[in-house]
């Protein structure tokens, strides 16, 4: 049986370099594997996905009186790229208020999305979309009072 020696080089927390030499499996060659890239990447790659599924557009997540639907879509830092909402009585107008927080008392507004009655409002704004520094709290409003006439999706940005 074969074994090999491992060298290392690490450099001080925050590095931007840190690697190790480690044998390749079939004992051809050695390989050095650069750890900060390399956990960059990973990170970067769990970021974009969900339940171990790479993300390869925006994240749809259900809101308002739809089948799973949420009124925090978001509950940390992230974007919204787009919507698709739905008036669902056909009684009277509604409007989705998007927070950026999780309360709607004390925190500032991300957008104010108006739909007629029975009407649909499908809105993608690009990749870029609008920043979100906290959380997405979704309020929805008919009548002059608070709502569940409203059922969609919001779509979040996954990472570049």
């Amino acid at each position: 049986m074969k074994t090999h020696g491992v060298r290392s080089r690490f450099s001080a927390p925050g590095a931007t370099a840190a690697s190790i030499t480690v044998p390749d499996q079939d004992d051809s060659g050695v390989k050095e594997i650069d750890y900060v890239r390399w956990l960059s990447q990973l990170q970067s790659d769990l970021a974009a996905s969900l339940g171990g599924i790479m993300l390869r557009g925006a994240l749809p997540v259900a809101v308002g009186a739809a089948p799973g639907g949420t009124l925090r879509p978001l509950s940390s830092p992230g974007r919204i790229v787009g919507w698709s909402l739905h008036e669902t009585k056909g009684t009277s107008p509604a409007l989705v208020r998007l927070w950026n927080g999780r309360e709607a008392a004390n925190s500032p507004p991300l957008a104010y999305i108006a739909i007629g009655q029975g009407g649909v409002d499908n809105v993608w704004l690009g990749n870029s979309g609008i920043s979100v520094t906290e959380a997405v709290l979704v309020e929805f409003v008919s009548g002059g009072g608070l709502s569940t006439d409203v059922e969609g999706v919001l779509y979040l940005g996954a990472v570049d």
